[in-house]
């Protein structure tokens, strides 16, 4: 018991105490026990008191009279006595009495001094509870506080972000944007190459029939001078022997002009002239969703195309 009214430092105390509801329990038992210490006092009291009165009466009633020595007096001094002895063992029993109630008092005096390190320890108690409470208050407004703060710098920050993103996302639609012209753009370009391309095919072809056409009557007036200076020659030979000079002087004014052209030999044998036939070629142009496309065999591979021929003047 003596352990528990040990006085302890309030400086380190940021919780309630633990032990707060065995400090009560044990003040209602110290009040308890006071209480039934002051009500024996008073049975004491009462009980010395009626013996005090008891001894008076018995003392008073039991005085002999005045004997002369007779059987009566030995009667009397016998009485006296018994009075005598039961005289002494209600002092004894007041005694006992009066010392329980020292004891008693004593033992009150104890109760009041740790009901008052009780009382000390309690108020000492309700000053921590107190600080604590203070400090739990200004620690939750604190934390209130920053959570607050956080709170509006997460939503500032989150504002931020999505603005950004925002931005980030018009950029790439701009540039997506910017991306689909270039490529139509390109598209465009490509689509004129291509046109380009063809009407260049189509001029080739054209100079290559023009050619032909220019070689076939140089054939014929060659095969005609030759018939005339040697009499009867034979077409066949004519126009082989016209071939292969045509083919060396191709092939002297390619060599002197650092071009590499088929042979009129191999020209006429693509396009199906002969010597002494007069051959038309056809070059077929074709219009193709918008788009020129030239075809110098005459062949049409493409199903569902319109076509337009024409025969070109081999002038």
């Amino acid at each position: 018991m003596p352990s528990l009214f040990r006085k302890k430092s309030t400086k380190s105390v940021a919780q309630p105490d633990p032990t707060l509801h065995s400090k009560a329990a044990l003040y209602d038992e110290l009040v308890a026990y006071l209480q039934k210490a002051s009500s024996q006092l008073a049975s004491c009291t009462d009980a010395v008191s009626a013996a005090q009165a008891s001894h008076e009466w018995r003392y008073l009633a039991n005085t002999p009279p005045p004997t002369t020595g007779t059987a009566d007096d030995e009667a009397a001094s016998k009485s006296e006595q018994h009075v005598d002895h039961e005289t002494l063992s209600a002092v004894a029993d007041l005694a006992k009495i009066l010392a329980d109630a020292l004891t008693t008092k004593a033992e009150l005096a104890q109760v009041n001094a740790r009901l008052a390190d009780t009382a000390g320890e309690l108020d000492k108690t309700k000053h921590a509870l107190a600080t604590a409470q203070a400090d739990l208050n200004a620690s939750k407004s604190a934390t209130a506080a920053q959570l607050a703060t956080a709170t509006q710098a997460a939503i500032a920050e989150s504002e931020h972000l999505r603005t950004t993103l925002d931005a980030a996302w018009q950029l790439v639609e701009t540039k997506s944007h910017a991306l689909e012209n270039a490529t139509r753009e390109l598209a465009l370009v490509t689509s004129e190459a291509r046109e380009l391309k063809q009407r260049v095919e189509f001029l080739e072809a054209f100079k290559i029939v023009v050619d032909a056409k220019r070689i076939e009557r140089a054939d014929s007036g060659a095969d005609a001078a030759d018939g005339k200076q040697r009499g009867l020659v034979a077409a066949d030979s004519t126009a082989t022997m016209v071939e292969e000079e045509d083919e060396d002087e191709e092939h002297d004014d390619t060599r002197s002009m650092g071009v590499q052209t088929p042979t009129p030999a191999k020209m006429r044998s693509k396009l199906g002239i002969k010597v002494g036939v007069t051959v038309v070629p056809r070059i077929v142009v074709k219009n193709v969703n918008d788009e020129i496309v030239v075809d110098a065999d005459g062949s049409d591979e493409d199903e569902g195309e319109l076509e337009v021929a024409r025969l070109v003047p081999l002038l």
